[in-house]
């Protein structure tokens, strides 16, 4: 009877874990994390999406950087060297980019995106994909309002593409070409295209007055820009440096064989822990539908708070064994959600941000390798970002970004440790060792997670970390913690980038 019912358990969890990659790999999302459900992520023509802030970061981080080495090299010649290598790196990069982009191999654009695409292509001389936008701007849906905006940009297109980069005419090297446009027309797209308005008046304009004070305009976002990035930097080494020695740390106590590995198989029967994760997965995949059904019916609610409600509701499942006799300390003991004394929990709670410091640099290097992959195959890295990171990026809502925080720190580390480095992991290590039972369970975490296919690597090896935390502190403390650091973390870069 208990091998039947095990059976069962393995099939059904087989089937949800069939159903559920089979949206996130299409790139759909799940349940309220689909990307056209959640609040603030509609294409709109106000609020750019999280695609569109990327590329206007990238944007503004190639012009200044550029602008620095343009600056130095007047004092020093080496400098300009070092600013063409710069520009023809971020153009060849945007290149690809924007081809992508143009070819329809992204979701539908707003038109004040495909406005500041064609303006990139035009300031760094970008032929083929000045072309290709200018179609795609001219053919775009727009408002009357938004239509005589865009009639001024794709002056530049068809035959008044004479017009070369600083406003001299292309048929004669030294001859500034006629004004494209009139002091109105000027101060229009100067205050509507923001950021990207003096990028593309300084490059259209012939009189050189008038283009020098639009190049001011553009310097002075730039000036903070460096000032960002200089306390970037600053963060970056500090950080870089603590989590270079706490990687050696950890290395030098796994060498000399300090480190004493604590995992038990004492406790409840293991294919508890098989049946409280397949429940996990089954309520994780009908809640979100019901949620969106109530929402449908015209019930006013956050779909984040649903969201949070369903995913609280999954973890009371993990009291699954005690409704087949189990002792809560036997479900605790083997699942590894004990304490063991307020000493060790304070222990077990430092050893968060120390498995997290320690992690960075190896996880860097994974990522920097990773993305020159997916560059090198044509694969945008930033389609791996969880679709929950637009609601950070265009919403002005306090209660939405509290709730985000609250899920992605709180809520989603101490539900998804349970699942998936206890009932998972215990079940797993009743039959295997303790690497297949970790690149097993981690193979399963980072593929169940809504970033989809490009997103396993990273995630694989974020939960490789945590299956080892697992295996090395035999308790769940230190696993929610480093969880929830690598969460904050991320989180408190997105904040600081596109808020």
């Amino acid at each position: 009877m208990k091998k039947t019912r095990s059976l069962l358990f393995i099939f059904t969890t087989a089937v949800l874990i069939t159903a559920i990659l089979a949206e996130h790999w299409a790139g759909a999302g799940s349940g309220l994390f689909k990307k056209s459900d959640l609040p603030g992520s509609a294409q709109s023509d106000a609020k750019p999406n999280y695609e569109e802030t990327v590329f206007t970061l990238q944007m503004k981080a190639a012009v200044t950087l550029w602008q620095i080495f343009e600056e130095q090299a007047k004092l020093a010649p080496q400098y300009k060297k070092l600013a063409a290598v710069i520009k023809k790196d971020m153009r060849k990069s945007l290149e690809m980019t924007l081809g992508r982009y143009a070819e329809g191999q992204t979701p539908r654009m707003s038109v004040p995106h495909l406005r500041n695409e064609l303006i990139a292509a035009n300031y760094f001389n970008l032929p083929a994909a000045k072309e290709t936008l200018c179609r795609k701007l001219s053919a775009a849906d727009q408002s009357p309002d938004e239509l005589r905006l865009s009639s001024l940009i794709l002056r530049i297109c068809g035959d008044i593409s004479s017009f070369s980069h600083q406003g001299i005419c292309a048929n004669s090297a030294q001859m500034p070409c006629p004004e494209l446009y009139s002091a109105e027309e000027m101060t229009l797209l100067g205050e509507r295209l923001g950021w990207f308005g003096p990028l593309f008046l300084s490059t259209v304009i012939s009189d050189e007055t008038e283009r020098h004070k639009w190049q001011q305009k553009l310097a002075a976002p730039a000036g903070k820009a460096v000032r960002k990035l200089f306390a970037g930097f600053w963060i970056f080494s500090i950080t870089a440096l603590l989590s270079i020695v706490m990687l050696l740390s950890l290395l030098l106590r796994l060498l000399r064989g300090t480190i004493t590995f604590e995992f038990s198989k004492k406790g409840m029967s293991a294919r508890f822990g098989l049946e409280i994760f397949c429940l996990y997965l089954a309520v994780m995949y009908f809640s979100p539908r019901a949620a969106r059904y109530l929402l449908e019916l015209g019930i006013k609610a956050n779909p984040l708070l649903l969201s949070a409600c369903g995913i609280l509701a999954a973890a009371l499942l993990f009291f699954w064994p005690l409704l087949w006799g189990e002792t809560f300390s036997a479900l605790s003991q083997r699942t590894g959600l004990q304490f063991g004394g307020i000493r060790r929990f304070l222990r077990d709670l430092a050893a968060g941000p120390y498995i997290y410091l320690g992690s960075l640099p190896l996880l860097l290097v994974v990522l920097i390798i990773y993305a020159a992959v997916l560059t090198a195959l044509g694969i945008d890295p930033s389609g791996g970002a969880h679709p929950i990171v637009p609601l950070v990026t265009s919403s002005e809502n306090r209660q939405t970004v509290f709730l985000v925080v609250v899920l992605a720190v709180i809520i989603a580390p101490v539900v998804e440790e349970i699942m998936f480095r206890g009932a998972l992991y215990s079940w797993l290590r009743e039959g295997l060792r303790p690497f297949p039972a970790m690149l097993f369970s981690s193979l399963l975490f980072a593929a169940l997670h809504p970033q989809g296919a490009i997103g396993l690597v990273p995630l694989t090896f974020i939960g490789l970390v945590l299956a080892f935390v697992r295996e090395w502190r035999g308790n769940l403390t230190t696993c929610i913690m480093a969880h929830a650091c690598v969460n904050g973390g991320t989180l408190a870069l997105v904040f600081a980038f596109f808020k």
